[in-house]
């Protein structure tokens, strides 16, 4: 299990506002075109990776999940609640990541801080994703 924290201290909000700027870069519109229906084991599959960086995997409750298709890259965004290390709810977070056949669904933001959250948002709205 991957520490979120360190994931963000090893330049994962670099790598989010990196992607902002290539959709910018890129032109994207925020249109839905793009709009995929993920199966019942794509949805297993981003749940399940999801719940590896929570503190209380078996707390976790989803909320909306979306994804869009752009080539064979799947964005997909969504939102948990789960438990901290105190027992908590956190209230809902959102998350983003990648679904690839080859790679599977990889974790790329999840919750974090108010400009963290923002840069979810953005990313996923410039791909086609209103939350």
């Amino acid at each position: 299990m991957q520490d979120i924290g360190a994931f963000y201290a090893m330049g994962g909000v670099a790598a989010v506002l990196g992607a902002i700027g290539v959709a910018v870069i890129s032109g994207s519109s925020g249109v839905d075109e793009g709009s995929y229906q993920l199966g019942f084991f794509e949805k297993r599959t981003v749940k399940s990776e999801v719940r590896e960086r929570l503190k209380d995997p078996s707390s976790a409750e989803f909320g909306t999940i979306k994804a869009a298709q752009d080539g064979h890259i799947i964005t997909v965004c969504g939102f948990v609640n789960a438990k901290n290390s105190y027992g908590a709810y956190t209230g809902r977070k959102p998350f983003y990541g990648m679904l690839t056949q080859s790679r599977g669904f990889s974790v790329i933001a999840l919750g974090g801080s108010e400009g963290e959250v923002t840069a979810t948002f953005t990313i996923c709205e410039r791909r086609g994703i209103k939350l």
